[in-house]
């Protein structure tokens, strides 16, 4: 859940970083704006239960099928080319292995484990 100030302060920036197509350039900006209106890890306030720290940061680059992460718990950031993974419904589904600690660096698809497929629980 976002705060109002923080939609407003994301709209600003997002209306008025320069427009590339340099991929780098454009992936800076995005998680600038991002990381601007995250909630610093570990951060609480008493009385408001649907707060939450920012464990996770993405950018889903459709053009060239790229997903690019950050996790808060973690040095580095790290992307996953989705044309190197099979999704014909043949192979496991594949995810990046976040337990244990693990820290990435770079297109990481070679490290995808087999997980079973999210399941969405409903309200």
């Amino acid at each position: 859940m976002i705060s109002f100030d923080c939609f407003v302060r994301a709209s600003f920036f997002l209306s008025s970083i320069a427009k590339t197509y340099n991929m780098r350039g454009a992936l800076a900006s995005v998680f600038s704006l991002i990381r601007d209106v995250s909630v610093p890890y570990g951060f609480e306030i008493e009385g408001y239960p649907i707060l939450s720290t920012t464990r996770l940061r993405m950018v889903a680059d459709q053009k060239n099928l790229v997903y690019h992460f950050e996790v808060a718990l973690r040095p580095n950031a790290f992307w996953v080319d989705l044309k190197k993974i099979d999704f014909s419904g043949k192979a496991a589904i594949p995810k990046p292995d976040l337990s244990n600690q693990q820290t990435y660096s770079g297109e990481t698809s070679g490290y995808c484990k087999e997980s079973a497929p999210f399941r969405f629980i409903g309200f």
